[in-house]
């Protein structure tokens, strides 16, 4: 079999390695694998044979690979099945893999996730200064520069440029021949450090869902440095949260790959909001710029909201006229939807995951 980043590669046919001590136990040999096209796999690199092949370890059985992409011993990959039979082959898959699983801890958290980030408002104003003796201190330090990158009514590019260099782990490295941290090592060796102590928290949000807090953004920082494959656009995930605990979310940014745009169009990104808002409820805003042109909508909970909505649309079709956009759409609909329902749908169309399903093999 062959595996490549593209979805047009042929393949070889698989070559299956004998089972070691099969024939002299009795055993008949494993079946071939069932591989079915969307199926989802998680292999294994335990050797390499001639040929500069690898050996795979799929489904309990290992077979032999030609692969377009580098590839280690220890190294493990998730596969796309894109054919099966006798002569399957796969793409790389660790995208879409990714993308399941940020899924999964949203469906899952959301009301922890929501907590955590609703209760950072605790900490507005404290001093971010990282050498309290207190055992609570670091972690104390850590919240209230997180919520000091709470978004508010004034626009502030430099909190949001600030959040994603954090959970990415750019900027000033902590000390000289060291690297940053991302915020979730950060968040996550902190709260180790106050489990230790035997202390919480005096306010503020627990620790356990401070813990799944860092797990999430784990995850995405995971997703967001995953390479697409040809199939995906290119989609990068981040959280939101608003001061005065006034509500938290999603955005998701997706840009077009090069191709993918028609002939004499400008390339296009989309920018989505996914939020649970105090007063609004849920909302929903899709935003896509192709040049200077940008065409919104907005999607919220009733009429009532919809209606006081539209009428601040004036105020932010000016702000937008005025940084260039033109020509500029806006509207307003009625979606009694939860906006995870909504960021289901947006993940499997950018990732691809309709098609899919997921095996977590242990080999």
């Amino acid at each position: 079999m062959k595996i490549s980043d593209q979805v047009a590669i042929k393949a070889a046919p698989v070559s299956p390695v004998p089972e070691e001590g099969a024939a002299s136990a009795g055993r008949e040999p494993r079946a071939a694998l069932q591989l079915t096209p969307g199926q989802l796999l998680l292999a294994r690199v335990v050797g390499m044979a001639d040929g500069g092949r690898a050996l795979l370890a799929i489904q309990g059985q290992t077979v032999t690979a030609e692969s377009a992409v580098p590839l280690h011993v220890g190294d493990e990959v998730w596969l796309e099945v894109k054919q099966g039979g006798e002569r399957p082959w796969f793409a790389l898959a660790d995208k879409k893999v990714a993308a399941y699983e940020v899924l999964r801890a949203m469906l899952a958290d959301a009301p922890a996730l929501g907590r955590a980030l609703r209760g950072l408002q605790e900490f507005a104003g404290l001093p971010r200064s990282g050498l309290a003796a207190a055992p609570t201190g670091r972690l104390e330090a850590l919240l209230a520069g997180l919520a000091a990158m709470a978004m508010d009514g004034r626009p502030a590019p430099e909190a949001v440029v600030q959040l994603l260099a954090w959970l990415h782990g750019f900027g000033n490295a902590p000390g000289k021949g060291q690297m940053p941290q991302r915020l979730d090592q950060q968040l996550a060796d902190a709260l180790a450090a106050v489990r230790l102590a035997g202390v919480s928290l005096a306010a503020g949000p627990k620790a356990g869902d401070l813990e799944r807090l860092a797990a999430f953004l784990e995850q995405l920082g995971h997703l967001n440095a995953q390479p697409v494959s040809q199939d995906q656009s290119a989609f990068f995930m981040f959280p939101c949260f608003f001061s005065g605990a006034a509500g938290w979310g999603e955005w998701l940014v997706t840009l077009d790959q090069d191709g993918r745009a028609g002939a004499g169009q400008a390339p296009t990104m989309a920018l989505e909001f996914f939020l649970e808002m105090s007063r609004l409820g849920n909302v929903h805003l899709r935003f896509t710029m192709a040049g200077q042109a940008v065409q919104g909508e907005i999607d919220l909970a009733d009429d009532k909201i919809r209606v006081h909505v539209e009428r601040l649309l004036p105020e932010l079709s000016a702000a937008l006229g005025n940084m260039g956009c033109y020509p500029l759409t806006i509207r307003c609909h009625t979606s009694p939807r939860h906006h995870l329902q909504h960021l289901k749908e947006a993940m499997a169309d950018k990732a691809r995951l309709r098609d899919s399903t997921l095996f977590h093999v242990t080999v």
